[in-house]
């Protein structure tokens, strides 16, 4: 599982000050479905696989499992964030990429000046 801490957010501060006092935490959740049901069964067909933010963490575990495997087929990984930064895990894909020559990645943002960078430029 994979948290994203998030300034300002008393919620997460809440979170980070009770798991720092008693050292466990109850979660529930995620409530959604993600399955990866093996290789396609046609020579060459592509694997697509799409995430946002910290939705990345399955997608993770589906990466690793293409490894392990060996898998030869096409894997194009689009991951969605706020603006680069927010990809916490790029440097694991760029290595995993090595690796695997049939990943491709494509980070698809939806700020991707970093904040500030905008009244730096209008100046």
């Amino acid at each position: 599982m994979h948290v994203r801490e998030v300034t300002g957010s008393q919620f997460i501060a809440n979170v980070l000050e009770t798991r720092g006092k008693t050292g466990s935490l109850a979660i529930a959740g995620p409530f959604g479905e993600l399955y990866y049901r093996g290789e396609p069964q046609a020579p060459g067909s592509a694997i697509i696989l799409m995430a946002s933010g910290t939705g990345f963490s399955s997608i993770k575990a589906i990466i690793e499992a293409l490894l392990e495997t060996g898998s030869q087929h096409p894997v194009h990984l689009y991951w969605g964030g706020r603006c680069g930064a927010d990809l916490y895990l790029k440097s694991w894909v760029a290595r995993v990429m090595e690796m695997m020559p049939c990943l491709s990645f494509t980070p698809v943002l939806s700020d991707p000046q970093p904040r500030g960078s905008m009244e730096r430029a209008r100046r």
